[in-house]
């Protein structure tokens, strides 16, 4: 494709028209110009900054007394940080479309005044939205490193319980780097859940680590980047809480493994090692650094802290600048990655892309509605012609006016701005952005529709428009619609209400147009227009009932086509592995792509054969049934360890050597992990002498 071409693609978001090209550079990784002089070495460090802008929501004894950008600088340029991590700061600017603090304005300001510094900063909307105040976000002196991308929205997933309320600060991921060719890692800021409430709250923030853990493969797929460091506020009280362990299995090590405190002496916990940072285990960029407290000497000196500055104390660790050593992290040969969980960037673009763009989109859609004037030809000259199944099994319907029952919702009107939206803005579907959409009452037409109706208006058939919109935006639907032309009233226009029997399958509102029309033809995107039975995460039972209808009524549906969104994503939303979708062979070739061997001991302290380890690490979206999978080395064909179980996303496993089998050469060998059928994974070659106790990494 040109790039003249390129530019002429776009993605409609309403008021927003956005340039194809530009939502490509979001998707990809992007060239970034290296910055000037690189440090051989990075302080990243994360701050949480008590109520930084609402000084009325303090805690005591600094209740009311609102941090000064001086003395904010003066600590900043103290700490020597060259990115840090922010929690609890306040949007102040008052405008809904930016998130800015004029404390921290001021402050950068200041500290862009000495020499080598430029900083800027962003900060990161909540769970809510619309709440302004305990935002986290990130700093970062541009002098040292860049902003690769935009912050990605991540999408965890809610408690499938519904007890707790998870994320309310919303976690975001951003892409740094060091210079083109120079060490880049994905910084993932956090405040999780205060210990305000309880016992219950250790559980609510092991609930946290999960669902981020679960989103690692789609975070390193969505930047090309295996390095993830997670810092801030975790707000455990020790690094045995469930949360922290969880962090630790998949595959991170926590720089304050020793809970040193890092919140105020006077404070309700004590003491309280809230503050971490979380490195990928058997990286070299971050194999060194410690963990340093920015801590006051004394007593006066803490409350003088606490006053002045925030409650908790700023934490900091150093990473090497090295030669970037990742791949570019997307999909590999063989590989199919699925999302495990919320918004897929890269299909929900495209199947955006394609609805507002293809011309196979359009072509589908007034193929589909040509089908619709022919068949409502056929239907009208037949009496006992009905597209619905209850009303065929009632009889009796010969004699009643005809009508046409359409969907709305991609089927009669276009929805693909929001779609897209979503996309732009990195966030998932939910009600009130999807309401607030109707409610401008933007959508056009799909092509053909409208012409369909105007023909079927011509030979006196009435058309009903039954959606699973509910009755709160029924107005401004039908206000929608007349805008196109369409005659719409509330006579016309079914809209859902549980509370009334007017649910989500549709059945009652179809049944409440065939007492009083003959329904000719039945037109929408999704298998709930047509008939019941469908709305189910059972996919086998799903496509049973479709396929019984459809051999009596078939042919009097007409289905528009939608690949956004649809009950078809339920079944496959159930699953606890997405992969499970794929037939056998699919699996097999998915799957071994992105599990790696990532550290060896050939040589440990001790006798060899109670000890030799060598770790794996399933770096897919998808789990994997190690059965039938080994690990060879060169001493021949019949000398291997097996493996058994099955690895989750991120999860590593250990394989400690066996009494018999392969055996780790202390002079150098080759390690090969090979998946059922005889594939090699992945292998490492390594050198010898081996010291005792060293670790081998690719």
């Amino acid at each position: 494709m040109s790039n003249t071409s390129r530019t002429a693609l776009f993605l409609r978001a309403g008021l927003r028209t956005v340039p194809l090209a530009v939502c490509l550079a979001t998707l990809a990784i992007l060239a970034i110009r290296p910055p000037g002089a690189a440090a051989e070495e990075l302080r990243i460090g994360a701050w949480n900054i008590e109520q930084l802008g609402s000084p009325d929501y303090r805690s005591q004894p600094a209740r009311g007394v609102a941090q000064q950008p001086a003395d904010l600088a003066a600590h900043l340029l103290l700490a020597r940080v060259d990115l840090l991590a922010l929690e609890e700061i306040g949007d102040t600017d008052g405008r809904d479309t930016t998130r800015t603090n004029a404390t921290i304005d001021e402050t950068l300001r200041i500290m862009n005044q000495t020499g080598g510094q430029d900083w800027t900063y962003r900060l990161l909307p909540k769970k809510d939205l619309s709440q302004t105040y305990q935002l986290t976000g990130v700093a970062w002196n541009r002098r040292k490193v860049v902003l690769v991308g935009e912050p990605w929205r991540i999408p965890v997933r809610d408690d499938p319980d519904d007890q707790l309320d998870p994320w309310q600060r919303h976690p975001h991921a951003l892409k740094f780097s060091a210079g083109e060719g120079r060490t880049d890692f994905v910084l993932i800021p956090v405040h999780m859940k205060s210990n305000v409430g309880g016992a219950v709250t250790v559980e609510q923030r092991a609930l946290e680590a999960r669902a981020l853990i679960e989103q690692l493969p789609a975070i390193r797929r969505h930047f090309g980047d295996q390095d993830l460091v997670i810092l801030g506020d975790f707000n455990c009280l020790s690094g045995d809480e469930p949360a922290m362990e969880a962090y630790r299995g998949a595959g991170f090590d926590d720089r304050n493994s020793s809970d040193t405190p890092t919140t105020w002496r006077g404070g309700q916990f004590e003491p309280a090692p809230f503050d971490r940072i979380l490195f990928p285990r058997g990286q070299p960029e971050f194999d060194s650094g410690g963990f340093q407290v920015l801590a006051p000497g004394d007593e006066a000196a803490h409350l003088d802290h606490k006053k002045r500055l925030s409650d908790h104390l700023l934490v900091a660790t150093t990473l090497r600048v090295m030669a970037d050593d990742d791949d570019d992290g997307g999909p590999q040969p063989g590989e199919r990655p699925l999302e495990s969980a919320g918004v897929d960037q890269r299909s929900g673009f495209r199947s955006t892309a394609w609805a507002q763009n293809a011309a196979e989109h359009g072509l589908a859609c007034r193929q589909a509605y040509r089908w619709a004037t022919v068949q409502l030809l056929a239907g009208l000259q037949d009496p006992f012609w009905t597209a619905d199944v209850e009303q065929m099994r009632a009889g009796d319907f010969a004699a009643r006016p005809p009508a046409v029952i359409l969907d709305l919702d991609e089927t009669l009107l276009d929805n693909s701005p929001y779609q897209a939206r979503l996309l732009l803005d990195n966030q998932p579907y939910s009600d009130d952005t999807f309401l607030a959409w109707v409610n401008e009452r933007q959508a056009r037409a799909l092509p053909g529709a409208a012409e369909f109706l105007e023909f079927a208006a011509s030979k006196q058939v009435r058309a009903f428009f039954i959606s699973n919109r509910p009755d709160s935006v029924k107005e401004a639907t039908i206000a929608n619609l007349n805008a196109l032309g369409i005659p719409a009233s509330a006579d016309n226009v079914l809209t859902r209400n549980d509370a009334e029997g007017r649910g989500k399958d549709k059945v009652s509102r179809r049944a409440a147009v065939a007492r009083t029309h003959r329904i000719v033809l039945l037109i929408g995107d999704n298998l709930g227009d047509f008939c019941a039975g469908v709305d189910t995460t059972n996919q086998t039972q799903r496509n049973a009932a479709a396929l019984a209808a459809e051999r009596t009524l078939g042919s009097r549906w007409v289905v528009i086509p939608n690949t956004m969104y649809g009950g078809w994503t339920a079944p496959i939303d159930a699953l606890p592995d997405r992969a499970q979708t794929l037939d056998p062979a699919q699996q097999s070739a998915a799957r071994p792509a992105r599990v790696r061997i990532v550290r060896l001991v050939p040589n440990p302290v001790g006798a060899d054969d109670e000890a030799e380890s060598v770790t794996i690490q399933n770096q897919a979206a998808m789990a994997v049934e190690l059965a039938g999978w080994l690990l060879k080395d060169d001493d021949g064909e019949d000398q291997f360890w097996t493996l058994s179980g099955r690895l989750a996303p991120g999860q590593e496993l250990t394989v400690v050597r066996p009494g018999s089998g392969m055996q780790l050469g202390n002079s150098g060998d080759t390690v090969r992990l090979v998946a059922p059928g005889g594939q090699v994974v992945h292998e490492i070659t390594y050198d010898g002498p081996v010291e005792p106790g060293a670790v081998v990494r690719p």
